[in-house]
């Protein structure tokens, strides 16, 4: 027994010393393991157990793929909430739709995208900011699309849109040229007198909110946007006396809370859109001095607020449509300088807010009718070049106590005009043909007398 002992001792020893260096290895192991654990569990006391028992170890593993689970989701929804720093993907929200690998690095457009990724320190983000983001991309975008102007570097600042200004030319002072409301949305933008060339960017049409767009006396060319019928809140548009071109979109007709739409003084050309007569808020309609063609649309009879309608200056033909005796509130009608043919309509007669009537300069023809004479407003009458309105002045017309101004010479009436109540005010103009050796009327009260000659040129002499 014992032999058997002292042959199976080496191997308990040698069991137990593969135990001693084994507890050795395990001890050491604690050692470094409770160097560690106090900051570990320092910063995670409230989370995380001794990992040392085997539940603990499962938890640890648990929540931390849970951690970096909840962190991957975060970052992929809040991927829009980071500040801007990518083209592509701001154009996304900008420009939703468009290759913009397709756009020219010149173009006004990816300057704009360029600006607000880069240069513009606002740090706004897609996420939180969307609205602002569009707003200012269309803003940039018209900066870049019209020149310099007389910006003076006063827009593309790092301050909100809101207070951007323009320098004003006539009074040589700056003015905000943009005003927003207490959401800051843009309602106002206001750059009249700007030196400003190049086109309107159809960009325009993102001011959602815009009210007043005052764009008058600059030099802008090309088309009015059809983008403009997104501005659905607009009230005043005032485009006058620039080189705009091309017709008047028919999105117009979208603009349903359009007060004042100035298009005078530009390029633009075709016919008045029948669309305009959805603007039944409208003030005032004045497309003088450009080359419009083709009637008078009788949608026009739908404009039933009307105060000023000026159409002079074109080349619109066709008659006079009879629902022109639909604008009552009308006070003003100047149609001077056209291709206006056929008789003056009768229903000119309902406009008993009339002040200014001016035919002048057309093809009309036939009697002026006497229902001229209910017009008891009416300051100022030019009929003077129509050579086809033939008879005499009817007495309605002569009788009407209001007349300051009337004019109808070079045409084919004929009479006498000395029983007009205009002849017995103390401060009056009467221009009628009463000049030459064969007068066709006999005015002894007329301020000018006029002839014309065998080529058609007519000449006013003073009585």
């Amino acid at each position: 027994m014992e032999e058997t002992d002292q042959q199976h001792k080496p191997l308990l020893l040698e069991s137990q010393k593969d135990a001693v260096v084994e507890h050795a290895s395990q001890e050491e192991a604690d050692k470094q393991h409770r160097t560690f654990q106090p900051m570990f569990l320092e910063s995670q006391e409230d989370i995380f157990v001794d990992e040392r028992a085997p539940i603990g170890k499962v938890r640890f593993g648990l929540i931390a793929l849970l951690v970096l689970a909840i962190a991957a989701v975060i970052a992929f929804c809040n991927n829009g909430s980071q500040p801007l720093s990518d083209i592509d993907l701001l154009a996304t929200v900008v420009m939703p739709g468009v290759d913009i690998s397709n756009l020219n690095e010149t173009t006004p457009q990816y300057r704009a995208l360029e600006w607000l990724a880069y240069n513009d320190t606002r740090a706004l983000t897609i996420k939180n900011d969307a609205t602002e983001l569009l707003e200012r991309f269309s803003l940039a975008t018209f900066y870049y699309s019209v020149g310099r102007g007389y910006f003076c570097n006063d827009w593309l600042t790092i301050s909100s849109h809101c207070d951007w200004v323009y320098f004003d030319c006539d009074e040589y002072s700056f003015h905000h040229s943009i005003r927003c409301d207490a959401d800051g949305r843009v309602t106002i933008l206001h750059l009249e007198s700007n030196g400003l060339v190049g086109r309107i960017p159809s960009e325009i049409g993102h001011l959602k909110q815009l009210e007043y767009l005052y764009l008058q006396y600059n030099k802008f060319s090309g088309p009015i946007p059809s983008e403009i019928g997104n501005l659905q809140q607009l009230k005043h548009l005032y485009l006058q006396n620039n080189k705009l071109s091309g017709p008047i979109p028919s999105e117009i007709g979208h603009l349903q809370q359009l007060e004042y739409l100035l298009l005078d003084g530009n390029e633009l050309s075709g016919p008045i859109p029948s669309e305009i007569g959805h603007l039944q808020q409208l003030d005032s309609l004045e497309l003088g001095l450009n080359t419009f063609s083709g009637p008078i649309p009788s949608e026009i009879g739908d404009l039933q607020q009307l105060d000023s309608l000026k159409l002079g200056l074109n080349t619109f033909s066709g008659p006079i449509p009879s629902e022109i005796g639909n604008l009552q509130q009308l006070r003003s009608l100047y149609l001077a300088s056209n291709k206006f043919s056929g008789p003056i309509p009768s229903e000119i007669g309902h406009l008993q807010q009339l002040l200014n009537l001016y035919l002048a300069s057309n093809n009309f023809s036939g009697p002026i009718p006497s229902e001229i004479g209910h017009l008891q407003q009416l300051t100022t009458l030019e009929l003077q070049n129509n050579i086809g309105l033939t008879g005499t002045v009817p007495v309605e017309v002569g009788q009407l106590e209001s007349i300051m101004q009337a004019v109808f010479s070079n045409t084919s009436l004929t009479g006498g005009l000395d029983d007009l109540a205009l002849c017995k005010k103390r401060y009056f103009t009467l221009r009628a043909d009463c000049g030459g050796l064969n007068p066709k009327i006999t005015c002894e009260c007329c301020t000018q007398c006029c002839r014309t000659d065998e080529n058609g040129h007519t000449r006013c002499d003073p009585d």
